[in-house]
């Protein structure tokens, strides 16, 4: 049995028992499937105030042979983040022989076998019709470009998804992780619960910390000898940027963009290919509420806010008229979802000035 508690109103704790409960067949798959965010990319994200936001290519993606060339292995699941990083992810069972140390050589050969075959047709091939909802203000073709180019450098994401991780494996992850210069391997345990007729899921992450992350990224300075492009981006960077959106976009962005910095708001700047303006309101959440894109997005931070600002900053921004998939904890507006209405995205924000988690109890 595994506790919780619930703390009530005159602060004394209620002990929840959770029983643990067992996964059977593809049930791993099949939860993965419908709830992407399963993989913490708030968590890998570690101390930036940016979350990872997922996009599922395939599920069942098929690998090629080196030596005949035809599909012959595949992949659970093929995920991307919103840098384009390609993410492999094997779902294992602790009670399967293969959750060992052999799946680490499998999951190797099916990144070295698809940076070989996969083309930005065969990716194309693995997606749905509107696939393009989901990929942050790029064409598929661009998107697909920038995947396969992260593929050939090696910047991929390995991702063992398991009930339970036996010991030798997470000790190989550890290593592989300490040792590798781009690519990225950790291992993301989903325990499963039972509580009366309720379910519940705790992912947690195994592998990829943050002293490994600031490893990683000295590394990748030193080796570049100075010549790629900072991984942090600043205030100056960003702005020029922004200058190159088409001008009703770019107007709109520069508008929430001084209206952040006249409120004084916090702001952590992102990583990566594509820069982010992070805002973080200090009173309601340690991490950032939203973030303004280079590409001209606003992604919602949901995932890391606590339930009760969560629940009123979406329903205001439901209430105001903009819409998002529910089962994203870290949705993205596309410019031509907001642009439009800034001044009601300006209006959700100013709601939430002086909204506090006390106020909400005294109501």
């Amino acid at each position: 049995m595994q506790a919780i508690f619930s703390i009530d109103e005159n602060n004394q704790p209620i002990r929840i028992e959770m029983t643990p409960a067992e996964y059977e067949g593809r049930d791993l798959q099949d939860l993965l499937e419908k709830n992407w965010d399963l993989l913490p990319g708030d968590l890998i994200a570690g101390n930036d105030s940016q979350p990872l936001r997922w996009v599922m290519i395939k599920r069942e993606a098929p690998v090629e042979s080196p030596s005949s060339g035809e599909a012959r292995w595949n992949l659970d699941f093929l995920f991307a983040d919103d840098q384009a990083v390609p993410t492999f992810v094997e779902c294992k069972l602790h009670k399967n022989p293969e959750g060992r140390r052999e799946i680490i050589g499998q999951m190797f050969e099916y990144v070295a076998n698809a940076q070989h075959y996969w083309n930005i047709e065969t990716l194309k091939s693995f997606v749905s019709p509107d696939f393009d909802k989901y990929i942050w203000n790029r064409t598929v073709d661009v998107y697909f470009a920038e995947v396969l180019e992260n593929l050939k450098q090696g910047k991929v994401r390995l991702i063992f998804f398991m009930d339970q991780a036996p010991r030798e494996l997470k000790s190989t992850v550890m290593f592989l992780n300490q040792a590798l210069t781009e690519a990225e391997v950790m291992i993301v345990e989903a325990r499963h619960f039972h509580h009366g007729d309720k379910k519940f899921v705790v992912p947690s992450l195994f592998g990829y910390s943050e002293q490994v992350r600031v490893a990683k990224e000295k590394r990748i300075e030193k080796l570049a000898d100075g010549s790629a492009a900072p991984t942090k981006w600043t205030q100056e960077r960003f702005n020029g940027e922004i200058e190159l959106l088409e001008p009703t976009t770019r107007l709109a962005v520069q508008q929430l963009r001084d209206y952040v910095l006249e409120q004084k708001f916090d702001v952590n700047w992102g990583r990566g290919k594509y820069g982010s303006m992070n805002v973080i309101l200090p009173h309601l959440c340690s991490k950032s509420m939203f973030s303004i894109w280079t590409l001209g997005g606003i992604g919602i931070n949901l995932g890391w806010l606590d339930e009760e600002v969560r629940t009123r900053f979406d329903a205001d921004l439901r209430n105001a008229g903009f819409s998002y998939s529910e089962k994203l904890q870290y949705a993205m507006l596309k410019p031509q979802q907001w642009v439009a209405n800034l001044g009601k995205f300006i209006g959700v924000i100013e709601g939430l000035k002086n909204f506090s988690i006390s106020q909400q109890v005294s109501e």
